[in-house]
């Protein structure tokens, strides 16, 4: 029994050698317990391995990511996968030629062509206007149908230096007597600007629009009593309540046995505070 003994510590030994020989170079060893050393070689061990593997990453892995990721975005922009990959329509449309109709330009026009006050809407072909500024052109046109001339002109149809113009606005803006801008003397807020570029709610309100109306209209035709348009008139503004709204049927009374109508008697339970 003593040959396979000294056989398998011999074999024990010469594998603790090899180990120690392998990790001299990373991690002097000084402990004399055989236990710890190996522990000690196989952290030194792993500690390489995470560093290898970390710098493969690094090496293969990001351009890998970075390839992907720009294939992926090649991709979307030749497939149009993306609305951000494709031009808008009337932003790509053919060059109107000089010679061209110039009513090609109008979609329509409402009210009166020698009126004073002239509303160009500008919009792209098959684009809606908002609901509440459509609502403050109608209006317009049955309150005042000879005192304003509104066009609704084609973005599609417009030269290609006024559509790049209008291309952080989505291809929309309406002006007035050729303004789109507007500055009001308005003693808390003299710096306070409308502008009447872009689609509503986004760029401007509905608001700002009624208000330009309002003050164009009395910059060309005098000041009036009351404003053209009324915001609570044309539903703009939040409903306020009113002495014509609807009675509401009284509270029913409360009966207490002992006591009158409408009389609510609470009686609090005693509390006994013990000395």
């Amino acid at each position: 029994m003593a040959a396979p003994e000294s056989k398998q510590a011999k074999t024990s030994e010469t594998l603790f050698d090899q180990e120690i020989t392998s990790a001299s170079g990373i991690q002097e060893i000084s402990s004399a317990d055989d236990i710890k050393r190996s522990v000690a070689v196989v952290e030194a061990f792993w500690a390489l391995e995470k560093a290898r593997r970390r710098r493969l990453a690094l090496k293969y892995g990001l351009p890998a990511v970075v390839l992907v990721t720009a294939l992926a975005l090649l991709a979307a922009w030749h497939f149009k996968v993306f609305p951000f990959a494709e031009k808008p329509v009337w932003l790509t449309a053919p060059e109107v030629p000089p010679e061209g109709d110039p009513t090609a330009l109008v979609e329509r026009n409402e009210g009166n062509p020698e009126a004073k006050i002239k509303i160009v809407v500008t919009h792209p072909e098959g684009k809606r206007l908002d609901e509440k500024v459509t609502r403050i052109l109608n209006e317009v046109i049955d309150l005042k149908p000879s005192e304003f001339h509104i066009a609704y002109h084609i973005t599609d149809k417009l030269p290609m230096e006024e559509r790049k113009v209008l291309v952080d606005y989505e291809g929309q803006s309406i002006s007035v007597n050729g303004r789109t801008s507007f500055t009001f003397g308005d003693p808390k807020r003299p710096d306070r600007t409308i502008d009447l570029m872009g689609f509503s709610p986004v760029f401007f309100a509905p608001q700002d629009l009624l208000e330009v109306v309002n003050s164009v209209y009395q910059e060309v035709y005098g000041p009036t009593e009351k404003p053209l348009l009324d915001m609570e008139t044309l539903d703009l503004a939040p409903p306020m309540e009113t002495g014509a709204a609807t009675e509401r049927e009284p509270l029913p009374k409360i009966v207490i046995e002992g006591g009158e109508q409408g009389d609510i008697m609470l009686r609090l339970p005693e509390i006994k505070v013990e000395e």
